[in-house]
């Protein structure tokens, strides 16, 4: 179930479901979860200044220290591209005249700040991503108290 060379495994997700269309004509993109740490970097590097808070938790009752970011709008924008440049690990998109778009940094940040189906396409990907890694989880869980 883990494996220890590939820690975020990608997850590959078709524009068309379509099976008349012929595997070399899909556009697809290649997607992972930001993870912990990665998040954790890209803070870093933009210079966000952490804040803790001391919150009760509902159910415990208990004191806990709950960490937060403080960040300006420039910092958001940093964030946003450098998590966009993280998840979105490879495509393979094509123009309307046929040819293949680069999957580069400067591409993935054009295409989510000024085209609007693949932004809502990607975080519906990310979400669905999300989603499933949840469902694992919880199956695996049942498994595990069932015996």
């Amino acid at each position: 179930m883990f494996d220890l060379e590939n820690l975020n495994p990608t997850t590959k997700f078709y524009w068309t479901k379509d099976e008349n269309v012929s595997e070399d004509n899909k556009e697809w993109v290649e997607l992972r979860l930001i993870n912990d740490e990665k998040s954790k970097e890209i803070h870093k590097s933009i210079g966000a200044k952490i804040k803790k808070e001391l919150v009760k938790d509902k159910e415990t009752r208990q004191m806990q220290y709950v960490r937060d970011f403080e960040l300006t709008e420039k910092q958001i924008s940093q964030y946003d591209e450098e998590a966009w440049d993280y998840q979105i690990y490879n495509w393979k998109l094509i123009t309307p005249s046929k040819n293949e778009i680069e999957c580069n940094r400067e591409n993935k940040i054009l295409l989510m700040r000024k085209e609007p189906r693949f932004k809502v396409w990607i975080e519906s990907c990310l979400e669905e991503l999300s989603k499933e890694i949840t469902n694992i989880k919880s199956v695996e869980s049942e498994n595990f108290l069932n015996g």
